[in-house]
């Protein structure tokens, strides 16, 4: 079950963390990919990302829409995530992303030029 937890340390804002121990069972187990994608959406808005970010959380993100067959929304979020704080492990994640894509749409393009 998805869970609010408070920061604690020095100067506590008071900020919240949406845990994120549920991503398997919501995106794969349940089937309700809706409610999964709002478990992401919601973590990234707690993020106060001009101070840190989770890099990880943009990409376990982008790849959850990858299985949903959403390649807009993988780009899209990617391309966000490098907007609001551009990190080196989001290029890789981008980077990544699109040759997976590549690869995987490689062998139709070979066989549509080989039937011409």
């Amino acid at each position: 079950m998805a869970q609010l937890c408070p920061i604690r340390g020095s100067g506590d804002t008071g900020l919240h963390i949406l845990t994120l121990a549920v991503q398997p069972a919501s995106s794969s187990c349940c089937q309700d990919f809706n409610r999964a994608r709002e478990i992401y959406k919601a973590a990234i808005r707690l993020i106060p990302h001009k101070r840190f970010t989770f890099a990880k959380l943009w990409i376990m993100f982008a790849r959850f829409e990858m299985r949903r067959l959403d390649l807009a929304a993988a780009r899209k979020t990617l391309g966000g995530a490098i907007g609001m704080c551009p990190k080196e492990a989001l290029f890789k994640g981008y980077i990544q992303l699109e040759l997976e894509v590549s690869l995987s749409t490689a062998v139709p393009t070979r066989d549509i030029h080989l039937s011409q």
